[in-house]
Formats: C-alpha cells, structure tokens, sequence
C-alpha cells in the first residue's frame, strides 16, 4: 500500500473495510482483475495521457475497472453505459452525443475527456480525491447530504458513516482494485495476451456511412474486432451526416488498405443489423 502511496496524490489506505475487499477481488472477483489486465494495453494508455494533460491522478484509472470492468459497451441503453458509466443525463450535461447511431459514452477517448472535466469541477467543489471518488459514484448531492448529516466533516472517511448503505463499498473497492492490479502476481492473477494495444492502433476519418460488415468483407477483417475497435457506433454501422466526417479505428496497417479499397467496400451489399 505504501508503494501506491509514492508519488500519488490519492491516499490508499489499509483498514478493516479494504481488507475486504481485496479478499473478495483476490478470491471470488478475481476474474474481474484478469480481464482488466487483458484489456489495459488497449485504454489504459489513452486514459493515462488524458488524466496527464488534465493533471490528474492518473489513479483515477482504476475507476474504470470498478464501473465496468474496462468494458466501454458495458451497462444498459438507459442506464449508466461506457468505461466510466456515465448516465444519459450527465453524459448530455459533459456534451457527449447519446442517439439511435452513437453513444459517445461507449467511446473510451470521449468518454475519458468528460470523464476529466467531470473529475475537476468535483475537485474544485471537494479539495479531496476521496471525496471526490465518492462524488462520483454516488454523487455529490448524496456527499453533501453526508457532510451536512456529520456535522460539516471534509473527509470520505469521516463522512462515511453517513453515507447510504449503497454508497459505503466505492472507495474501499477502488483501493483493493488499485491493491489487487498492481500486485495481481501475488494472488497467482494472470491475464491473457492481449490482441490489441494502443500503439497497435490505425484510424482514419471518413466521409460517407458504410457498415461493419462490408469494411471487415472487404479487407478480411474480423468484424468482431470492428465492434471492439468502435465501440461508439450502434447498430455495427458507422453514419456519417453529410459534409461531415466520422472516425474509424482499425486494426494497425488497415488505414491505407481502407483507402485503396474504400470504393470496393462502399460497393459491397450491406447487411443492415
């Protein structure tokens, strides 16, 4: 925990609560560990840099394993969805576009930006990662309820016997899972190799609607790996309104081959999902 601590502005702490969960995310959740660490060399870069330029606790990562397991189409249309679990009504409120052919909360760099501008106003309203992470997760209306109900205390841990039920489990797993991901080794928690990273990655910005299905037909890609690239499209198609341009992620190297091929690939019958 000590090592956490180096250099953070996060303070982790070790009591009876964290303890429990690192126990239940080392045992009975260590699957949920295991394929975050699958899926980190494809977001965990993204995120890092964007948490960086906004001076931000690059810690904060680890909140993404706890909302949704690193899993940017995670949750429900009505609901919270993407790598941060955003609501439709605070993803409308941070400028993310929600609708039948994109929902930007699914986007991993989006997503993460307004995920930045999220986590300053708090820190400005809060002057504390934990109270903010709180914030977060339960929001700052529930914490300031809290605050009031202990008398004006400033801390997460002083306010947290104040806080609803629900509430009480999100800092303890964000440190067992910041805990537990760093030190998966000692809990014998392997991951898979990973079949993407963030360095491994083209993208190209086109101009015209096309489908998944006539992209991965045309240059023998896997369309399956069309959806992970491009999580933000609904429907496995990508529209495009005209005069202006949508991007497209793909695998390293494709960028140019959707370019040579690109008319072949518009020509290609779509198959409408």
């Amino acid at each position: 925990m000590e090592k956490l601590n180096e250099g953070s502005d996060i303070q982790f702490v070790l009591n009876t609560a964290v303890k429990e969960k690192i126990i239940f995310y080392s045992t009975k959740a260590k699957g949920v560990i295991s394929r975050s660490m699958s899926l980190a060399p494809l977001y965990f870069p993204l995120i890092e840099e964007e948490l960086r330029k906004n001076n931000l606790p690059t810690e904060l990562k680890y909140i993404t394993i706890r909302e949704s397991g690193l899993n940017p189409s995670a949750g429900s249309e009505k609901g919270p969805r993407g790598l941060w679990q955003f609501m439709p009504g605070t993803a409308q409120v941070l400028g993310m576009k929600v609708n039948a052919y994109v929902d930007e909360r699914k986007d991993p760099l989006l997503s993460t930006r307004a995920a930045c501008v999220y986590f300053t106003k708090l820190y400005k309203l809060y002057g504390d990662w934990m109270m903010v992470m709180a914030a977060y997760g339960s929001g700052s209306g529930t914490v300031d309820k809290a605050i009031k109900a202990s008398g004006g205390k400033k801390t997460y841990w002083e306010i947290l016997p104040f806080l609803p039920a629900v509430s009480k489990d999100h800092i303890p797993a964000f440190i067992a899972i910041a805990f537990v991901y760093t030190n998966a080794s000692l809990y014998n928690i392997t991951a898979a190799p990973a079949k993407f990273s963030a360095s491994a990655l083209d993208s190209i910005y086109i101009s015209k609607s096309v489908g998944f299905e006539q992209i991965a037909k045309v240059l023998n890609l896997s369309q399956n790996d069309l959806v992970l690239l491009n999580p933000v499209y609904n429907k496995q198609r990508i529209h495009v309104e005209e005069g202006k341009t949508r991007l497209l992620v793909l695998p390293l190297g494709e960028a140019a081959n959707f370019r040579r091929e690109e008319k072949e690939i518009h020509k290609h019958k779509e198959v409408v999902h």
